[in-house]
């Protein structure tokens, strides 16, 4: 039947019918072509009455048969029928291989789709063409491309820039004061090549370098459209007619890459005529182009880009049956698309209903089993770039101004560097490997650890900040393995208060304040119970005490309130108790914790008290009316009543779960979580990569140009380059950028990371990476760092339940089911989960809602051996990449 979308009008139309069958074509019909006077097929002799039943059905009802000939009922005036012939012609030719041509417009004779073979893959030391585009003119394209450049030049890097918008050549207009008589132009090496009759075409590039040399800015080979404005309203050779006769019918994007090469650049960006024109169907249709299409959210603009999209897949060499060109697999890279000019008060439905066809779109490209949502960059609108000045030079300097080169810094870090897989380390790279190894399986628990030096995360800054001069009286909430131990930990080591304060790198203003543990995990190290030890005994002798009662003491107190049904003011007393004693202050006395204050100012002393390990003492939170009312007293009560202490000699930090917090307090749980969410400690993205910047500086594989607190985000990426790579493979394969893969694989769906996923992960990936032959350029080997996740999931899951009992038996309930029945994404009925378990599951990070289904963050999926219902892109890699972008 004719598909609903298509009138027949004309000859076009009948061959709209025909392109949209090509797959479905009889073996018998070989090939097929019309114009005004008809249709006309090439059929086998045997085949003939099988086609014509296949042509009844295909143009049903538009076609009739009339002694013996068939026609087509077309579009007509009323009581004026139009009918259009349809031939067939016997033949016993071979189906032809259609000539490739990079062009949008239709082919003159249709045959089913055959392979054609893909375009030679550059090697390592030709640079990438990047190839800017636009459907409508106006959204950014060219300021884009300037900013790439700028981008590679700020960073030592050479390019080349080339405007190869002929009909609207923006940059050339930027260059007519600083270079007025340019000495070669994108439209002469155009007219060069296409003259040009020997294979390599070397005389042509050698002549187009030399000349180049005198177009050199800022680190930036400058190619306008035309050597003269004059030259603007004509063009005698275009990039069509490069490829109409030659034997490469990509033989512009050769060219280029080739020139990039003899000039020894890193890239060689190009920027393009907007719209559906032949000017750039040359590059564009090239698989081994960096195409990037930039829109702004406008309706025309974004409708335009699906299209441009949609013709990509369809006209561009790759590796699926159904498009028009197949071949082998081959790692061709993805287009980008670049969402513009984004307003601040953006609509983030409309925002992520956007970016969500277009992931799709360009998921259709091919891709890894792993590729996430990375191929999206937006940037806002900045008021400074919407109307732009007549120079190069001013338009440069606004860039350096704007955010828009960090935003685009995604963008060049895809790129392929030069020196990829070769060895960028002077020492054995094993021997680098197995140090990572050794402190980052140190590091995975805070009990086991002697490290004195600490990342200074926001929240640890946040608190110093806040307490400079008053001490701290907050609750420092935290998942298992968000750090909570460790900076118990390294809050102990510094003794005082103003020491912790200036590793946090702020001036004290008060050094006298003292702390003290008073409650401490059960599983520490030896050397980290004698520290804990050693400061108590510190804090006694400062206090002029002489002794202090036991710590079994104190817990068999605590123990103790929890079979006298105590309510929370009673909890308060021995919890202030408790502090008292633990100095040796009143030892054993049921008035001490309300006395203590006053000593202590009347010593002009100040305490901080830390307080870590709850989960020792409260086993059955979730059951225990007691432990309930103990622990809300702690982090509710006493923080209350030590605040309103005249000079406020006491303070106090509290490490404790979240999970336990939400157990103990079943009213007013988000207040309390919202008072102290400064200090929370939370791991987005951001903080993720500078624990890991702080790693690869502890384990002396980078030096970072300067401090990890003060990087970006994007400068962060790139200095871990040489420590994970750009991609989990070569720089020029279709695998995801490394660090976009490992936070988003690493990240619950509420966009958190955990600080002890991350450094387990790095320590399964590089011990997986030790005696590695092949990778010379990276510490972590993709196989490795692959192989290293499921192990990481199942560690993952281990550690939930232990923690969360509630959470454990939902996993055991999926425990229960066969394998086969474990896939993601998943209807709730399927696991007959009631509401309470999905808000469970949801409030943990392990799924998300979305359209109709539950997807489940990767760690947890793979921890839980859960499958995909589907090979191919993961959608839930790019909600956990939205859920961190989000956080930032």
């Amino acid at each position: 039947m004719i598909p609903q979308s298509i009138r027949l009008y004309s000859w076009i139309d009948v061959e709209d019918v025909l392109n949209r069958q090509t797959k479905n074509w009889p073996n018998s019909l070989v090939w097929a072509s019309a114009y005004w006077e008809g249709l006309t097929l090439g059929i086998r002799a045997e085949g003939k009455s099988k086609i014509q039943e296949w042509l009844k059905d295909t143009y049903d009802p538009r076609i009739e048969e009339k002694e013996g000939e068939l026609y087509l009922i077309m579009e007509s005036a009323e009581k004026k029928p139009k009918r259009f012939p349809i031939f067939l012609e016997e033949t016993d030719e071979e189906p032809m291989t259609p000539r490739m041509i990079p062009s949008l417009a239709r082919p003159n004779i249709i045959t089913p789709h055959l392979k054609i073979d893909a375009p030679e893959i550059f090697s390592e030391d030709f640079p990438p063409v990047v190839v800017f585009h636009s459907f409508k003119g106006g959204v950014g394209r060219t300021i884009h491309a300037m900013a790439l450049a700028k981008v590679f030049a700020d960073d030592k890097k050479k390019v080349i820039l080339i405007d190869a918008d002929f009909e609207a050549p923006g940059i050339s207009w930027l260059l007519r004061e600083r270079f007025p008589n340019p000495s070669i132009s994108f439209s002469d090496l155009i007219a060069l090549i296409h003259g040009d009759l020997s294979k390599d075409k070397k005389d042509s590039l050698d002549l187009v370098k030399e000349r180049l040399q005198d177009a050199f800015l800022d680190g930036i080979f400058l190619l306008p459209a035309y050597r003269s404005v004059e030259d603007f309203v004509s063009l005698d050779i275009r990039p069509e007619h490069l490829i109409q006769n030659a034997d490469d019918p990509f033989l512009l994007t050769k060219i280029l890459s080739e020139l990039g090469k003899a000039m020894d650049v890193d890239a060689v960006i190009v920027d393009t005529r907007a719209g559906l024109s032949e000017l750039s169907t040359g590059l564009l249709l090239d698989p081994r182009t960096y195409r990037v299409l930039v829109t702004t959210l406008s309706s025309q603009s974004m409708e335009g880009t699906y299209k441009v999209l949609k013709l990509l897949i369809e006209r561009t060499p790759s590796k699926k049956e159904d498009v028009l060109f197949s071949i082998e697999e081959i790692d061709f890279p993805k287009p980008f698309v670049i969402m513009s000019q984004i307003p601040l008060n953006m609509d983030e439905k409309l925002w992520s209903e956007k970016r969500e066809r277009l992931n799709e779109l360009i998921a259709e490209f091919g891709c890894s089993d792993d590729l996430i949502d990375e191929n999206l960059i937006d940037t806002p609108f900045d008021s400074n770039l919407f109307v732009l000045p007549s120079t190069f030079e001013e338009i440069m300097e606004r860039l350096n101004q704007s955010n828009l080169r960090t935003k685009i810094l995604d963008l060049k870090n895809y790129m392929p560097c030069k020196e990829s897989l070769k060895s960028i380390f002077d020492t054995d790279i094993n021997e680098k490997r197995k140090k990572v190894a050794a402190f980052s399986n140190k590091m995975q628990y805070a009990e086991k650890s002697e490290e004195t030096d600490f990342l200074v995360t926001t929240p640890l800054k946040k608190l110093v900040e806040d307490h400079r001069q008053r001490v701290p009286i907050t609750v420092v909430v935290g998942a298992k393995g968000a750090g909570k131990t460790y900076t118990y930990m390294q809050i102990i080591r510094c003794g005082k208060w103003s020491q912790f304060v200036e590793k946090c790198g702020m001036d004290s203003i008060h050094n006298d304040i003292l702390i003290c543990p008073f409650l401490e995990p059960k599983n520490l190290e030896e050397t980290n119970r004698s520290t804990i030890q050693e400061a108590r005994e510190k804090v006694i002798r400062q206090l002029s005490m002489k002794s202090r009662s036991d710590n079994s003491t104190i817990r068999d107190s605590i123990r103790d309130g929890m079979n006298r049904n105590l309510h929370e003011g009673q909890w308060k007393q021995i919890w202030l108790n408790g502090l008292a004693w633990s100095v040796g202050f009143r030892n054993g006395e049921s008035e001490a914790g309300t006395a203590f204050p006053k000593f202590l100012t009347e010593q002009k002393k100040r305490v901080i008290f830390l307080i870590d390990g709850l989960e020792d003492l409260f086993q059955h939170l979730a059951s225990s009316h007691d432990e309930q009312n103990a622990l809300r007293s702690l982090i509710q009560e006493v923080p209350e009543w030590l605040g309103q202490q005249p000079s406020r000699p006491i303070g106090i930090v509290v490490f404790v779960r979240r999970d336990m917090v939400l157990g103990a307090i079943s009213q007013n749980a988000a207040q309390l979580m919202a008072l102290y969410e400064p200090y929370s400690l939370q791991w987005n993205e951001l903080e993720a990569l500078r624990l890991i910047g702080w790693l690869t500086e502890k384990t002396d594989i980078i030096s970072h140009a300067k401090s990890i607190q003060a990087m970006r985000k994007e400068e962060l990426i790139e200095s871990l380059i040489p420590f994970w790579g750009k991609k989990l493979g070569h720089d020029q394969s279709r695998e995801s950028r490394t660090s976009a893969w490992v936070m988003a694989v690493l990240s619950d769906l509420r966009g958190q990371i955990q600080a002890r996923d991350m450094v387990r992960f790095i320590y399964y990936s590089v011990k997986y990476s030790i005696d590695d032959q092949r990778w010379k350029d990276r510490i972590l080997v993709p196989s490795a760092m692959k192989k290293a996740l499921p192990e990481c999931g199942r560690k993952k899951i281990e550690e939930v339940e232990a923690e969360n009992n509630p959470v454990q038996k939902i996993f055991n309930k999926f425990r229960s089911y066969d394998q086969e029945k474990k896939k993601v994404p998943f209807q709730r009925t399927d696991f007959n989960l009631d509401d309470s378990e999905i808000f469970l599951l949801e409030n943990n990070g392990v799924i998300k809602f979305d359209k109709g289904e539950y997807h489940m963050s990767e760690i947890f999926r793979l921890g839980l051996d859960f499958e995909r219902k589907k090979v191919g892109r993961s959608k839930v890699l790019g909600m956990a990449s939205q859920a961190n972008l989000r956080e930032l």
